[in-house]
Protein backbone atom coordinates (compact mmCIF):
# COMPACT_ATOMS: atom_id res chain seq x y z
CA UNK A 1 0.00 0.00 0.00
CA UNK A 2 1.85 3.42 -1.22
CA UNK A 3 2.14 5.58 1.84
CA UNK A 4 0.30 9.08 1.22
CA UNK A 5 2.16 12.07 1.54
CA UNK A 6 0.87 15.05 2.83
CA UNK A 7 1.03 18.62 1.83
CA UNK A 8 3.89 19.31 4.65
CA UNK A 9 5.85 16.84 2.84
CA UNK A 10 5.74 18.84 -0.41
CA UNK A 11 7.23 21.63 1.50
CA UNK A 12 9.91 20.20 3.51
CA UNK A 13 11.33 17.50 1.04
CA UNK A 14 13.46 18.42 -1.58
CA UNK A 15 12.21 16.85 -5.31
CA UNK A 16 14.73 14.34 -5.62
CA UNK A 17 14.19 13.25 -2.10
CA UNK A 18 10.59 12.66 -3.25
CA UNK A 19 11.09 11.16 -6.20
CA UNK A 20 13.28 8.51 -4.26
CA UNK A 21 10.24 8.48 -2.02
CA UNK A 22 8.33 7.67 -4.58
CA UNK A 23 10.26 5.27 -6.61
CA UNK A 24 10.64 3.16 -3.35
CA UNK A 25 6.79 2.92 -3.03
CA UNK A 26 6.50 2.21 -6.89
CA UNK A 27 9.27 -0.71 -6.43
CA UNK A 28 7.05 -2.43 -3.14
CA UNK A 29 4.24 -2.26 -5.21
CA UNK A 30 6.04 -4.06 -8.27
CA UNK A 31 7.32 -6.31 -5.69
CA UNK A 32 4.00 -7.37 -4.14
CA UNK A 33 2.24 -7.68 -7.80
CA UNK A 34 5.37 -9.58 -9.12
CA UNK A 35 4.85 -11.73 -5.67
CA UNK A 36 1.34 -11.88 -6.09
CA UNK A 37 1.21 -12.90 -9.26
CA UNK A 38 3.53 -16.11 -9.20
CA UNK A 39 1.63 -16.84 -5.74
CA UNK A 40 -1.62 -17.17 -8.30
CA UNK A 41 0.34 -18.85 -10.78
CA UNK A 42 1.90 -21.55 -8.30
CA UNK A 43 -1.89 -22.13 -7.40
CA UNK A 44 -3.33 -22.44 -10.68
CA UNK A 45 -0.86 -25.38 -11.87
CA UNK A 46 -1.62 -26.81 -9.07
CA UNK A 47 -5.57 -26.75 -9.97
CA UNK A 48 -4.29 -27.82 -13.11
CA UNK A 49 -2.24 -30.43 -11.94
CA UNK A 50 -5.38 -31.28 -9.54
CA UNK A 51 -7.41 -31.29 -12.23
CA UNK A 52 -5.55 -33.60 -14.49
CA UNK A 53 -5.07 -36.06 -11.81
CA UNK A 54 -8.63 -36.38 -11.39
CA UNK A 55 -9.64 -36.78 -14.75
CA UNK A 56 -6.80 -39.43 -14.89
CA UNK A 57 -7.95 -41.03 -12.30
CA UNK A 58 -11.57 -40.93 -13.80
CA UNK A 59 -10.32 -42.69 -17.04
CA UNK A 60 -8.59 -45.26 -15.08
CA UNK A 61 -11.70 -46.15 -13.02
CA UNK A 62 -13.57 -46.29 -16.23
CA UNK A 63 -11.21 -49.05 -17.63
CA UNK A 64 -11.32 -50.61 -14.17
CA UNK A 65 -14.90 -50.66 -13.86
CA UNK A 66 -15.35 -52.31 -17.59
CA UNK A 67 -12.90 -54.57 -17.32
CA UNK A 68 -14.42 -55.92 -13.92
CA UNK A 69 -17.78 -56.23 -15.89
CA UNK A 70 -16.32 -58.02 -18.41
CA UNK A 71 -14.77 -60.33 -16.44
CA UNK A 72 -17.40 -60.97 -14.20
CA UNK A 73 -19.58 -61.68 -17.40
CA UNK A 74 -17.70 -64.22 -18.64
CA UNK A 75 -17.66 -66.04 -15.10
CA UNK A 76 -20.72 -65.55 -14.78
CA UNK A 77 -21.10 -63.15 -11.52
CA UNK A 78 -24.16 -61.89 -10.99
CA UNK A 79 -24.86 -58.13 -9.12
CA UNK A 80 -26.12 -58.78 -5.63
CA UNK A 81 -27.53 -55.86 -3.40
CA UNK A 82 -27.19 -56.49 0.53
CA UNK A 83 -29.29 -55.62 3.14
CA UNK A 84 -27.93 -52.62 3.48
CA UNK A 85 -27.92 -51.49 0.09
CA UNK A 86 -24.66 -52.55 -0.56
CA UNK A 87 -23.90 -53.91 -4.14
CA UNK A 88 -21.71 -56.40 -4.99
CA UNK A 89 -20.90 -59.21 -7.82
CA UNK A 90 -21.34 -62.87 -6.46
CA UNK A 91 -20.78 -66.05 -8.59
CA UNK A 92 -23.70 -68.07 -9.46
CA UNK A 93 -23.65 -70.78 -6.68
CA UNK A 94 -22.96 -68.15 -4.14
CA UNK A 95 -25.71 -65.54 -5.12
CA UNK A 96 -28.23 -68.35 -5.23
CA UNK A 97 -27.42 -69.72 -2.09
CA UNK A 98 -27.88 -66.27 -0.46
CA UNK A 99 -30.88 -65.58 -2.50
CA UNK A 100 -32.29 -68.92 -0.90
CA UNK A 101 -31.43 -67.80 2.36
CA UNK A 102 -32.80 -64.68 1.98
CA UNK A 103 -36.49 -66.07 0.90
CA UNK A 104 -35.77 -68.27 4.15
CA UNK A 105 -35.38 -65.51 6.35
CA UNK A 106 -38.35 -62.92 4.57
CA UNK A 107 -40.78 -65.91 4.68
CA UNK A 108 -40.73 -66.89 7.99
CA UNK A 109 -40.25 -62.80 9.36
CA UNK A 110 -43.57 -62.18 6.88
CA UNK A 111 -45.66 -63.03 9.17
CA UNK A 112 -43.86 -62.59 12.71
CA UNK A 113 -44.67 -59.18 12.99
CA UNK A 114 -48.68 -59.40 12.46
CA UNK A 115 -48.72 -62.18 14.91
CA UNK A 116 -46.84 -60.09 17.32
CA UNK A 117 -49.40 -57.20 16.74
CA UNK A 118 -52.39 -59.28 16.98
CA UNK A 119 -51.10 -60.87 20.24
CA UNK A 120 -50.49 -57.18 21.89
CA UNK A 121 -53.93 -56.00 20.30
CA UNK A 122 -55.29 -59.20 22.39
CA UNK A 123 -54.18 -58.66 25.56
CA UNK A 124 -55.15 -54.86 25.46
CA UNK A 125 -58.56 -55.62 24.75
CA UNK A 126 -58.18 -58.10 27.97
CA UNK A 127 -56.82 -55.90 30.05
CA UNK A 128 -59.82 -53.56 29.03
CA UNK A 129 -62.67 -55.92 29.27
CA UNK A 130 -61.04 -57.11 33.16
CA UNK A 131 -60.64 -53.35 33.76
CA UNK A 132 -64.15 -52.72 32.46
CA UNK A 133 -66.12 -55.37 34.51
CA UNK A 134 -64.13 -54.69 37.79
CA UNK A 135 -65.29 -50.71 37.83
CA UNK A 136 -68.90 -52.90 36.85
CA UNK A 137 -68.25 -54.36 40.04
CA UNK A 138 -67.22 -51.41 42.00
CA UNK A 139 -70.07 -48.92 40.69
CA UNK A 140 -72.80 -51.72 41.51
CA UNK A 141 -71.73 -52.12 44.87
Amino acid sequence: MPAVLESTDLDVVDPEELRARIRAELEQEHEARVRRFAEQRAHARKRHERRRSSKQQRILEEIREEERRRLYREKGYRRYVDSNGRESWLPKDEYEWRMRRRKRRDRAAEYRPATRQRRRTLMIYAFATVAAVLIGLLLIR
